[in-house]
């Protein structure tokens, strides 16, 4: 297996990049359109956006300890973290006591043993098995019901009144990326592949929703799609630039698409929307030092707020405490998951607009994660 690969597989979801065959440059109404991502973005840009930073530091509770991999779905004012790799999903209040698990790992017909795509809505944590079952959890952690889908070989699904959404992305047959199945009824294709791949590419946090709308996107590309009504319209769309891959990517030639990922590309990671702003997280990466397997990687957020896109550059995953952290949005706040250790690095100008400094007084090794509110002016 190429070094490539590897890298890109564990990213799940934040690789490559590609134009649609959906682009629209209008979109439906009310979208945010073509959006022209800067060349050069500070790592200086965030602090100027934010009033202040609320944090909440969750419970050590024994073999509660979350690992490495865990992400963070805020669920109604609580947050639910699901520990991928120790297959572990856990519900905390909104001051960060541990409240009870969901579910439980094993092969039993109430129990999960893969944790890749877990989706929060109405109330409900689902539980998607990569196969045909979609298991059912109420927020006190007992099983409620397991749904026997209609397709195989997708990376998630979203439930709806009337049946449910396929987000198949590049990880299953055919030529569909995201189909809308109708209760009892044939599967209808929303968005086409590209094309082919060289390696199956998965793709965390596919939906999101506000305003009657199921945002998802491209696991590959630099588009993302709105549902509604029985159809998905290109609700935002990247230009990245001289980061954009090209249609080399999809073309079949194995070669090629691992030396466009190898070499410089980009592509959109997640999307969020409220009544306050508009948020969405993306990745670059460029190779600049031949010495080394892989590029140098960024992640970005562009941050529509008051009429105007601002952008910010946290680095790379691992080196300081918000890339790759954001996982929803509250009013005005980002809704963000950070390591405890990674916190001792924040910027001193940051560090400053914190509410409560003194949690940062009592964090160690032995810490959980700190889930952090990022009140934006």
């Amino acid at each position: 297996m190429k070094t490539a690969q590897i890298q890109f597989r564990c990213l799940a979801g934040l690789a490559g990049a590609a134009a649609s065959l959906l682009l629209a440059a209008c979109g439906p109404k009310g979208a945010p359109g073509v959006v022209t991502v800067p060349e050069n973005i500070s790592q200086d840009a965030l602090e100027p956006l934010v009033r202040s930073i609320d944090l909440v530091p969750l419970e050590t509770h024994g073999d509660d300890f979350l690992g490495q991999g865990t992400f963070l779905i805020p669920a109604d004012e609580k947050y639910l973290l699901v520990d991928e790799g120790n297959r572990k999903q856990h519900l905390y209040g909104p001051d960060g006591k541990f409240l009870n698990r969901i579910g439980r790992e094993g092969r039993g017909p109430e129990e999960y043993h893969m944790l890749f795509n877990v989706l929060y809505t109405g109330g409900r944590v689902y539980v998607y098995q990569n196969g045909s079952d979609l298991l059912v959890y109420r927020q006190d952690g007992s099983f409620e019901k397991k749904l026997n889908l209609p397709a195989e070989g997708c990376n998630a699904f979203f439930p709806l009144e009337d049946g449910y959404l396929a987000y198949i992305g590049y990880v299953g047959p055919g030529d569909d990326m995201i189909q809308w199945i109708p209760e009892g009824q044939e599967p209808v294709s929303l968005v086409p592949k590209r094309g082919p791949l060289p390696f199956p590419m998965m793709q965390q946090r596919p939906f999101s929703e506000y305003g009657g709308r199921i945002f998802m996107p491209d696991a590959m590309g630099e588009q993302v799609y709105a549902f509604a009504d029985g159809k998905a319209e290109t609700w935002l769309n990247l230009d990245f630039g001289r980061f954009t891959a090209g249609e080399e990517l999809f073309s079949g030639d194995v070669d090629a698409a691992f030396r466009i990922l190898e070499t410089r590309h980009a592509n959109v990671g997640a999307y969020w929307e409220n009544e306050r702003m508009r948020v969405v997280e993306a990745q670059r990466s460029e190779k600049k030092d031949d010495s080394s397997p892989f590029p140098d990687r960024e992640i970005i957020y562009g941050l529509f707020l008051h009429g105007k896109w601002n952008w910010v550059n946290t680095g790379d995953i691992g080196a300081t405490p918000f890339a790759h952290s954001v996982s929803g949005l509250d009013g005005d706040a980002l809704v963000c998951l950070l390591d405890p250790l990674l916190l001792k690095e924040m910027d001193p100008a940051l560090r400053a607009k914190i509410s409560n400094p003194q949690v940062l007084d009592t964090l160690d090794e032995n810490s959980n994660f700190v889930v952090a509110k990022l009140h934006l002016k």
